[in-house]
């Protein structure tokens, strides 16, 4: 896969996806040469964001505060990944279709690309930016991941790819959500 594939398998092109699962690539391949890297981008880019300037974003927040937070920000990530992962597998199972490891890994690989790209938005300092990249990467990532089943899996069902593509991609986020509010509200030091 290459990274101009990318935006046309959002809403066309099925020949990326098809050449995906002619070939599709190993996990450990999936795994260290896509997903790990792609997930240590938000944690870089916050890394980079808060060198620059932290006091634009949380000017109370010291470097160490903003250490613990890249570092529950990775965690989240990787427990968001895990749960898109099984409901990708669950519920694929539920409607009939048979989703494999390789398969379920590279679809969510693949529909969480989005969402951690999305955190380039925080290289500049506009503030709409910020927050409204990372929810059209949430759109984008739903896309990617209905045109992902429909193509990898044979779900051709509209409404049932739909369903699996905002189930797993809620999940995921709410996941996430969760992973980031346990590791923090204990973990950040008082001010």
């Amino acid at each position: 896969m290459f990274p101009l594939q990318l935006p046309p398998m959002l809403w066309s092109s099925d020949a990326a996806w098809d050449e995906i699962s002619r070939c599709p690539p190993s996990l450990i391949a999936t795994a260290f040469g896509l997903a790990l890297p792609a997930a240590m981008v938000p944690p870089a880019i916050l890394l980079h964001a808060t060198d620059l300037g932290s006091a634009h974003y949380l000017p109370a927040l010291s470097a160490s505060g903003w250490q613990f937070v890249e570092l529950a920000l990775f965690a989240a990530q990787l427990v968001g990944f895990l749960m898109v992962l099984s409901l990708v597998r669950a519920v694929a199972g539920t409607r009939g279709a048979k989703a494999s490891r390789r398969d379920a890994f590279m679809l969510t690989t693949v529909s969480l690309l989005p969402l951690w790209l999305s955190s380039l938005a925080l290289i500049q300092d506009e503030i709409l930016p910020v927050l409204a990249i990372p929810i059209l990467a949430i759109g984008a990532s739903v896309a990617l991941l209905k045109r992902g089943v429909r193509c990898v899996l044979g779900i051709r069902e509209d409404i049932v790819a739909l369903e699996l593509s905002l189930v797993a991609i809620q999940g995921g986020v709410l996941a996430w959500a969760a992973t980031m509010v346990v590791l923090l509200i204990p973990g950040l030091p008082a001010q």
